[in-house]
């Protein structure tokens, strides 16, 4: 593949438990960016444990994770890096259950330096893009599943990251709006040229993602 690596994992191990658990043993993983890409795993397989490394949200017990070819655990520590740069889509969403659709998107803006106005417009442009410009105003408490992931997804966009960490993003969906939340996903992919790292354990149509990479026991498998 001929296009730039955006993030590296090299040698990466993480153990637990003083070491006698290894949720990931010696990994290595070249993203490039622009690209889709899947890690498939069953659960317990280090897929999760891996995605929070290279989302800087977890540190390697040994190796290192750059983002751009630099440590990403010295980069994350800059104000507004992470913010800046990366965005974040879970199984369980993680809505404010107490803000509206609006409210919530708008909750990244929080660190970068624009006027009221201008986060506004930001989100709003950004909610109609996933499809809920008529909720914008909506309690997230109202929404279905599948919308409150189109919610989870605006968020993650709102600061124009340049690359998206989705963990399990279908996980908690029906088999209608897992297909809806993918197309969404490659849509923002090609349009945006956002790069997607997604955990998943479930099969997914070959059209959604453009390189799969499968864990097993903390390490790649061939």
């Amino acid at each position: 593949m001929n296009k730039p690596i955006i993030l590296e994992a090299v040698s990466v191990s993480k153990f637990y438990k003083d070491g006698q658990v290894k949720a990931l043993n010696n990994l290595s993983l070249q993203v490039y960016s622009g690209e889709i890409l899947a890690i498939r795993g069953p659960s317990g397989s280090g897929k999760s444990t891996l995605l929070h490394l290279l989302g800087g949200l977890d540190s390697p017990t040994n190796g290192t994770v750059l983002f751009n070819g630099k440590p990403i655990q010295k980069i994350c520590r800059k104000k507004g890096f992470r913010v800046k740069n990366m965005g974040f889509v879970f199984q369980a969403f993680y809505l404010w259950q107490n803000l509206n659709v609006l409210e919530n998107v708008m909750l990244p803006l929080m660190e970068i330096n624009l006027s009221r106005k201008e986060k506004v417009l930001r989100a709003v442009e950004i909610i109609g893009e996933v499809g809920l410009l008529d909720r914008s105003r909506a309690s997230v408490k109202n929404l279905s599943m599948g919308q409150r992931q189109r919610v989870a997804i605006a968020r993650a966009l709102v600061a124009s990251p340049s690359i998206i960490f989705a963990d399990e993003p279908t996980g908690s969906l029906d088999s209608k709006n897992a297909e809806n939340v993918m197309q969404l996903l490659r849509r923002v992919n090609q349009q945006r040229h956002v790069t997607v790292v997604m955990v998943t354990h479930e099969n997914i149509p070959t059209e959604y993602y453009d390189r799969q990479v499968h864990v097993l026991d903390g390490k790649i498998c061939t």
